[in-house]
C-alpha cells in the first residue's frame, strides 16, 4: 500500500529531508539482541530511531521511504527513480544529500537550518516537507508508538488520508482505492 501511494515521478521544485521516529519492536514476543530498559530516567540518548526519507514536489506529489540507515546508496535507491530530469532539489545540509546532488549533477539548493536559515529569497525553503513531518508524527502519535517492522504501512496509511482529508471518506473509499481492476472480476458497490 505504502508504495502504491507513492507519487512515481517528482517533478519542477522538489524538497527533501529526513525524519527520525523511536525504533519499536511493538507487539514481538520474542525481541533478540536488545537490552533492558531501565525505568524512571526518560534518557533518549540511547533509543536507536528509524530514518524516513520524504521528499515533496510543489505540486502536491509525495513519497517517503523508511530506511534502515541514513546512507547515500539507500538514498539513491530511493529517491533517484522518483526525480526527473528538471528538478531543483531543496536539501538541508546534510552531507548525505551534498554528496548525492554532487555525484549525480543535481541542481539544489541548500538551507542551513542550524545556522538559523530556514528561507532564502522568499522561494526556497523545505517548510512543506517539515510540515508534512509535523503532520505526520502527529497522526503516528495517536498510535502511541507504531511497530518499526509496520511502519511504512502507516506511512501509507496516513498519506492516504492526507490525500482525502478534505472529503469524508468512508472505508469503502479506502479499499476501493486499492481494489486493482485486474484482480477481480467485478466489483460492485453498494
Amino acid at each position: 500500500m505504502a508504495d502504491y501511494l507513492n507519487t512515481p515521478v517528482l517533478t519542477g521544485i522538489v524538497e527533501a529531508d529526513q525524519t527520525m521516529f523511536r525504533e519499536s519492536f511493538k507487539g514481538q514476543r520474542k525481541i533478540a539482541k536488545r537490552p533492558v530498559r531501565k525505568r524512571g530516567n526518560d534518557n533518549k540518548k540511547g533509543a536507536k530511531s528509524v530514518p524516513v526519507l520524504v521528499a515533496r514536489d510543489r505540486s502536491a506529489g509525495e513519497a517517503d521511504f523508511v530506511l534502515k540507515h541514513f546512507t547515500l546508496k539507500n538514498v539513491e535507491q530511493h529517491l533517484l527513480p522518483l526525480l526527473s530530469r528538471d528538478i531543483v532539489l531543496y536539501i538541508d545540509a546534510h552531507l548525505t544529500f551534498e554528496t548525492l546532488t554532487r555525484k549525480h549533477h543535481l541542481k539544489h539548493k541548500v538551507l542551513n537550518a542550524s545556522a538559523g536559515e530556514r528561507v532564502k529569497a522568499s522561494v526556497f525553503h523545505i517548510q512543506g516537507v517539515n510540515n508534512y513531518h509535523l503532520r505526520l508524527k502527529g497522526w503516528i502519535q495517536r498510535f502511541h508508538g507504531v511497530a518499526t517492522e509496520y511502519l511504512p504501512h502507516y506511512l501509507g496509511w496516513f498519506r492516504w488520508f492526507d490525500k482525502h482529508s478534505s472529503k469524508i471518506s468512508q472505508p469503502a473509499n479506502f479499499m476501493a482505492d486499492f481494489v486493482k481492476a485486474d484482480s477481480f472480476q467485478h466489483l460492485i458497490r453498494t
